[in-house]
């Protein structure tokens, strides 16, 4: 089975995490824009099988979800959109600052579902000058880090297996 990973935000971040994903992993990724035009182009640019400007329809396919947006922006909508997420959902984010979105995940985070906070310190250019090493953190303290390799900007690679086996064996 293939998992989908939906991306709420197609901006520097999500769209380059799509970009990503789409090239070097088998998932097939999904996002949601606010203006049409940036779905049309992860469209055209083959980042995203599918692009909506409803993030509810996001959530409705995804198997894991990648908020992507500014972090009280990815609280409020994750607030809203937290009894529409299924079980087994894994959930992350991408913003740089933990402390609304995690606080309001965890309020909120439906029964069943998995939350996993990347932290990204000093992040201030696209997916493809990342630091090579991005902690992972599981709500139940479980920890380790996944490296990211990097060849300038043409390759990027990404280990999402470790995520799905987490995601799998919960």
């Amino acid at each position: 089975m293939k998992h989908k990973v939906g991306i709420i935000g197609l901006g520097l971040l999500g769209g380059s995490l799509a970009k990503g994903l789409a090239k070097y992993t088998d998932y097939e990724v999904i996002g949601y824009a606010r203006r049409p035009e940036i779905c049309e182009a992860a469209l055209v640019d083959k980042v995203v099988a599918r692009a909506y400007t409803d993030p509810k329809q996001v959530v409705a396919e995804a198997d894991i979800l990648v908020f992507a947006l500014p972090p009280d922006t990815n609280a409020r909508l994750f607030e809203e959109l937290a009894p529409l997420i299924r079980p087994r959902t894994l959930i992350t984010d991408v913003s740089s600052t933990k402390t609304n979105f995690a606080g309001t995940v965890k309020q909120h985070l439906p029964e069943g579902a998995k939350f996993v906070s990347i932290i990204m310190p000093g992040l201030k250019k696209a997916a493809m000058t990342w630091p090579r090493r991005i902690c992972l953190r599981i709500a139940h303290g479980l920890s380790w880090k996944m490296t990211l390799k990097t060849v300038g900007m043409r390759r990027l690679r990404l280990n999402w297996l470790k995520w799905a086996n987490c995601w799998a064996a919960a």
